[in-house]
């Protein structure tokens, strides 16, 4: 069966890639650093019957891909931990996600990046979460780590760093905490996800 495996950025997508033996990933920037447009994502999706992505929801792609038979599998994460996760991984690696923030500087030069990566991150969700209610199925990073370390492959992941749950409890300062209680909705509580910001 053709499987798009969407993830929310820093949601376990090199995890994925050593679970599943996917090559093919459909980015969420174009060449200019910019979203791609909603045909762009097609034609690119379309173009393998099974590849991972970061693409935001938007009503025609969710039909043309179950109109071309796809299952559409959403993976996300407990956003406090994205922030954590995108701030490591661009302040480490030349990558399209390290978006200009506030300032007109880079995240990774931001003089504090994940106050900054809150906003980033809370922009993000607000495309990508019709997914939770669209996608064919729904999982969560945990329940992806526990597949991972079911079937050895977790250190296959050439993007993972710690692979933390809660590692925001250590590395925000109570100003970040504030933040992210106005902007990041708990999403694992919202859907009725185990696990919660506070366990």
């Amino acid at each position: 069966m053709k499987t798009f495996y969407n993830t929310f950025p820093k949601s376990g997508t090199g995890l994925l890639h050593g679970i599943r033996g996917i090559n093919l990933h459909v980015t969420m920037f174009d060449k200019r650093g910019e979203f791609r447009q909603v045909e762009d994502y097609i034609r690119s999706i379309l173009d393998c019957e099974n590849c991972t992505g970061h693409v935001p929801y938007y009503q025609k792609i969710c039909d043309a891909l179950k109109r071309n038979d796809y299952r559409i599998v959403f993976i996300f994460r407990n956003l406090r931990d994205v922030v954590c996760s995108l701030v490591e991984y661009v302040c480490k690696r030349d990558t399209e996600l390290n978006v200009m923030v506030n300032g007109g500087v880079r995240l990774s030069h931001s003089l504090d990046p994940i106050l900054d990566g809150i906003d980033v991150v809370s922009k993000w969700w607000g495309m990508f979460a019709g997914w939770m209610d669209n996608a064919d199925a729904v999982y969560t990073y945990r329940e992806l780590r526990g597949a991972a370390l079911l079937v050895g492959k977790e250190d296959d992941a050439f993007t993972f760093a710690h692979g933390g749950i809660n590692r925001w409890q250590k590395e925000f300062k109570p100003h970040h905490i504030e933040a992210a209680k106005e902007k990041l909705p708990d999403v694992l509580r919202l859907y009725n996800f185990q696990g919660t910001y506070e366990d």
